[in-house]
């Protein structure tokens, strides 16, 4: 699927996908060009990413189906309920 190019301005809350499973949630804290400089609610750490990593809601950032292989089966687990 080819998504849009995404907007956002400061103060705005974005979600991330972490470490490939995880998602948290951020707070936009400056804008240059397609990177935003942010900041995580939780921890108050901070990062820098392209918009395409961002997400407007958990529901967006969470993946329909996740591929788990295992020796040499291949498992797909359904998000959806």
């Amino acid at each position: 699927m080819i998504s849009m190019s995404k907007s956002f301005n400061v103060g705005d809350h974005v979600f991330i996908i972490s470490n490939g499973v995880k998602i948290d949630e951020l707070t936009v804290i400056s804008v240059s060009g397609n990177f935003y400089t942010l900041r995580y609610v939780e921890s108050g750490g901070g990062t820098r990413l392209a918009s395409h990593r961002l997400y407007t809601s958990r529901e967006e950032a969470r993946p329909s189906s996740v591929k788990l292989t295992i020796g040499e089966e291949d498992y797909e687990l359904s998000g959806n309920k």
